[in-house]
């Protein structure tokens, strides 16, 4: 009898936990995808969009229903309304319900837009599509004095403001310079989790353009009506705020009883990030990830899409080798003719042992064709 496996969420975390779940269990497994759209949109290339270097939101998107043929998986196209633990099943907005014996939940997280007062009415969330859009029609209105940054984690992408800054100041949209970017990033330094070498390669990055880089900071309140955001170290005018907000578990996974009292669900690495309290229910990428203070990133998604895979073989009885995926990452800062590809080793994280370890692996005009062989590794995508 075949295993129902249900993946909720269709983009990098949940085609990589169908991928090799399909590669572990074969025929074995009846797997279905649920997806709200039967189309993901390419998030690394959202700074590309806000500062004018793709045309138009379509480039971004990347089909699905192609990435399932010839396999036996299944695309569910419909908004996930409801997760019920005791009874196996999900209910979706259509009014059916999916029944499973396994469940892996890669929804995503989602932004905190009242994180900060006034932030919600004024903010273009870079890290959004429609954010995106927001920030480069300001930019072709005329936009002249833009704030871009960070201020609390955990939230998606880490070093993607600080190459939004780069590519505001440096494409055609400023007008030759005619834009004032703000960079406002916590801690004194880019980064420093990252380390040494990649604080110093972020920090030279910056330095190397007009952008005017708030060390510390520490947003108190955005006024829109004014156009001002207050920190601890003073106020900065805009005509467009393009902040990454703290990001927060998706509110599914709140009302189906499965996160913790600090917000998040307790998963089981040594489980392959298994509930803590549910024996077939999974949670991986950014819906979990925070738990462990790792980023919210693609590339550690799919680690814990080959954890779980692996977990679901195992409890079937299925052989898998031993070892697995190390929790490896890459990044990338694009600043058109300079940047840094950063590489990281987030494994000790998650099994206790400290970390991450990263180092700088290119620099230059080199970074960005990294990133487009990113972006063609994911529309070429099959399952």
């Amino acid at each position: 009898m075949k295993r129902r496996i249900v993946i909720l969420g269709g983009s990098f975390g949940g085609l990589q936990a169908a991928r090799y779940t399909l590669d572990l269990l074969g025929d074995k497994a009846d797997i279905t995808v649920v997806n709200e759209s039967d189309r993901i949109v390419f998030k690394p290339a959202l700074t590309y969009l806000a500062a004018g270097m793709r045309s138009s939101a379509e480039e971004l998107y990347i089909p699905l229903r192609e990435k399932f043929a010839n396999t036996s998986a299944r695309l569910e196209v419909s908004r996930v309304s409801g997760i019920y633990p005791e009874e196996n099943k999900v209910e979706l907005s259509s009014g059916s319900a999916i029944e499973y014996d396994y469940l892996v939940i890669a929804l995503g997280a989602v932004p905190d837009e009242k994180a900060l007062p006034g932030l919600e009415e004024a903010n273009a969330n870079p890290w959004t599509l429609e954010g995106a859009l927001k920030v480069r029609r300001a930019l072709e209105n005329g936009a002249r004095k833009v704030v871009v940054g960070s201020f609390k984690p955990p939230y998606p992408c880490p070093p993607a403001p600080i190459e939004l800054a780069g590519l505001v100041a440096k494409t055609p949209l400023a007008g030759n310079g005619g834009v004032e970017v703000t960079l406002g990033f916590p801690g004194p330094r880019p980064l420093p989790p990252l380390g040494e070498e990649v604080s110093s390669k972020l920090e030279a990055l910056i330095e190397s353009t007009p952008i005017r880089y708030v060390r510390d900071f520490k947003p108190i309140e955005v006024d829109p009506g004014r156009k001002v955001l207050r920190h601890e170290g003073g106020e900065e005018s805009f005509d467009v705020l393009a902040l990454v907000p703290p990001y927060k578990v998706n509110p599914l996974i709140v009302e189906a009883g499965l996160a913790s009292e600090g917000g998040w669900p307790r998963v089981l690495f040594e489980k392959g990030f298994r509930h803590g309290s549910y024996d077939n229910i999974y949670v991986i990428g950014d819906s979990s990830v925070a738990q462990y203070g790792a980023p919210m990133a693609g590339f550690l998604a799919g680690f814990m899409a080959l954890g779980a895979a692996r977990a679901i073989a195992e409890d079937l009885g299925e052989p898998v080798e031993a070892g697995g995926k190390k929790a490896y990452a890459k990044c990338f800062v694009d600043y058109i003719d300079d940047g840094a590809a950063v590489f990281c080793d987030f494994t000790g994280l998650f099994t206790g042992e400290g970390g991450p370890h990263c180092h700088v692996i290119a620099e230059g005009g080199l970074v960005g064709e990294y990133k487009k062989a990113l972006e063609r590794y994911w529309r070429s995508f099959k399952l």
